[in-house]
């Protein structure tokens, strides 16, 4: 094996079953391709079919990144409450309804038509990235997370 020392060790995938690593990684991968649409389509199709600046879309912009600094702390402590996976769907389910309102896009929308659109997935947002993060290292040790090797087992057998 190798000899050296990691930040994080990702041995621990291996041990993780197939139904708790798949869902989580699946979960990951439709949270990734819901934000395209924030972080990609729409600032494009501010700057070409609208014609705005880089500084007037991040104006725009705001209204999707701003609430999630308010929502995620209030979802880290409704965790302790509601099922991560519960919190994972409403969070899936605010993203779809955001992206389903504009699907009425036309040309003559300006940055403020998406203000709704754009809260709603803020809280969809907010809701499936920390019940994720929460779903995925739920099931870590400590040594597995800091990569402590003074309590890995294969390291200790063989008196390293």
């Amino acid at each position: 094996m190798h000899d050296y020392d990691a930040l994080i060790a990702l041995q621990f995938i291996r041990g993780l079953a197939v139904g708790a690593f798949v869902p989580g990684a699946l979960g990951f991968s439709i949270y990734g391709f819901g934000t395209t649409a924030t972080s990609f389509v729409l600032p494009d199709y501010l700057t070409r079919i609208q014609g705005l600046l880089a500084l007037q879309i991040g104006d725009a912009l705001n209204w999707i990144a701003l609430p999630q600094f308010v929502l995620v702390p209030l979802v880290v402590l409704l965790l302790k409450r509601v099922d991560a996976r519960v919190l994972v769907v409403f969070g899936f389910a605010m993203i779809v309804l955001g992206s389903w309102i504009d699907t009425g896009l036309t040309h003559d929308w300006i940055g403020e038509d998406f203000m709704v659109s754009q809260l709603i997935e803020a809280i969809g947002f907010a809701f499936a990235i920390t019940a994720l993060i929460t779903f995925g290292v739920a099931n870590i040790t400590p040594p597995q997370a800091a990569a402590d090797r003074r309590h890995d087992p294969d390291r200790s057998a063989a008196g390293q």
